[in-house]
């Protein structure tokens, strides 16, 4: 969830500078796992940028292994940190090593690779490269992602734009670029939409989810959820009830759309009993926005087979719904659910539970009990959780936790000792500065210094210490 890449992210920024470089892209790598897409992946970037302070020579040798890779998040990473460094590097392009690794990506199976390579050669002037491009045009003009078409024409445009009378002559017979293919397509698809009916629209929304078409499928969706809502309802229905699951998710998303009444329950009663957890998962999300928080007992009723589905990101799901939790009847699930086995279901229950005290509800003292008692949770950022809610209404079981995690062994609390000091500089207790001056010996991080610095002035100082 966000808390936990924030840390992560947090993590990588006090330490990329100074690792050294198998490390560095051991943590790129993990950033690529666990932080999301590589353009909205913070982490990624962070080590990128760590990597430009780098002697290229001694980066290229790991970008080309990736580049080699099977993943083909990783040979989009590698084409990102070519870009970052070839057009930099002078006589390294020469290398027949460099250019066999950009000719490779060049031929990526992967349209997104292929796409961001074609980027990066309009940038570097070598006529291997153009020719390259030149043998390559018939695929590339007829290519079935808009991407890799539009990155030729840009890259077309350039040749002929070049100071090089001999790039402009290659290219001379190139097409040229008409404006924004991307703004193109998508005045085609809303004329096509126009006089489409609702399934024909869905269709057309499943073509475009199998082939990743993102912008697309958002103009689609906004474009069934305005149409009158009994087509909507009965084209939904009825793909929930196909027996392709990918047509049982598009219909599921749209439970968001739909006015409350019997055909709604029903249909999140049919999708939420689905065989595939994917439909399950999606039925959940949709419901939760269209609930937006206030729901009703019979509406929960409908999907509370799903506290023991078997997969932990339903459970989660199902966790979610709870966005304001204020019932007894509400309090017993959550709290049953707070034993789950899946850490991210766990560490959510006691985010749900400590909704409550944010709230400034009367606390049940079972829900006080349940938050004490992930306090020795076996994932340190379930504890963090706990810490965080019963700190707020000054547990004292929250200070001794506190002191127990900053003096645990290992480096398990690394990545949320930021979230856990900004609760200690707000609730300072002088207890807490031995594993504070151990970390801040062990990490060299001025971060700490503010809790170090409030702990020292705090006046409540056990008897005798």
């Amino acid at each position: 969830d966000s808390e936990a890449k924030d840390d992560a992210h947090r993590h990588v920024q006090r330490h990329a500078a100074r690792a050294p470089l198998p490390k560095l892209f051991a943590m790129m790598a993990a950033t690529l796992k666990f932080l999301g897409p590589l353009h909205h992946n913070a982490g990624f970037v962070t080590c990128s940028k760590a990597c430009q302070e780098r002697p290229e020579l001694e980066v290229l040798p790991y970008v080309t292994d990736w580049a080699r890779d099977a993943d083909p998040v990783k040979r989009l990473a590698a084409a990102y940190l070519l870009w970052r460094h070839l057009p930099s590097v002078g006589d390294v392009v020469h290398s027949p090593e460099t250019t066999e690794v950009m000719l490779q990506l060049l031929d990526d199976a992967d349209p997104r690779v292929a796409a961001r390579v074609i980027g990066i050669l309009s940038w570097i002037d070598q006529p291997v490269y153009w020719e390259a491009i030149r043998t390559r045009r018939t695929r590339f003009e007829s290519h079935p992602d808009w991407e890799v078409r539009a990155e030729f024409l840009d890259f077309c445009g350039s040749m002929q734009a070049h100071c090089d009378k001999h790039a402009r002559a290659a290219f001379r017979d190139f097409p040229r670029p008409a404006g924004d293919e991307g703004e193109v397509n998508e005045a085609k698809l809303r004329k096509k939409m126009r006089k489409t009916d609702v399934a024909g629209l869905l269709d057309l929304l499943h073509q475009k989810t199998r082939y990743n078409d993102f912008n697309a499928v958002e103009l689609i969706t906004e474009a069934i959820a305005n149409r009158p809502e009994r087509d909507v309802v009965v084209a939904a229905a009825a793909w929930a009830r196909d027996p392709d699951p990918e047509k049982r998710v598009i219909a599921a998303q749209f439970i968001e759309h739909m006015e409350a009444g019997p055909v709604l329950l029903n249909l999140i009663g049919l999708l939420a009993a689905d065989t595939d957890h994917r439909v399950v998962r999606a039925a959940l999300a949709s419901f939760r926005k269209r609930i937006g928080g206030r729901y009703q007992p019979h509406e929960i009723a409908l999907v509370q087979a799903c506290d023991s589905h078997p997969e932990a990101e339903v459970r989660k799901a199902f966790v979610e719904l709870f966005e304001n939790p204020g019932s007894d009847s509400d309090d017993a699930i959550l709290i049953r659910m707070a034993c789950d086995p899946a850490r991210e279901v766990r560490a959510e229950v006691v985010s749900r539970l400590g909704q409550r005290i944010k709230a400034g509800d009367t606390i049940n003292g079972h829900v006080r009990e349940a938050l004490a008692a992930k306090l020795d949770d076996p994932e340190v950022y379930v504890r963090a959780r706990a810490i965080t809610s019963l700190s707020s209404i000054d547990d004292p079981r929250a200070l001794d936790a506190i002191v127990a995690e900053l003096e645990r062994p290992g480096d398990a609390l690394q990545p949320h000792l930021a979230h856990l000091t900004m609760w200690v500089k707000q609730r300072p207790d002088a207890r807490y500065l031995p594993g504070l001056k151990r970390w801040k010996l062990r990490l060299n991080d001025d971060t700490l210094d503010g809790a170090i610095k409030a702990c020292m002035s705090c006046r409540r100082i056990p008897w005798g210490q």
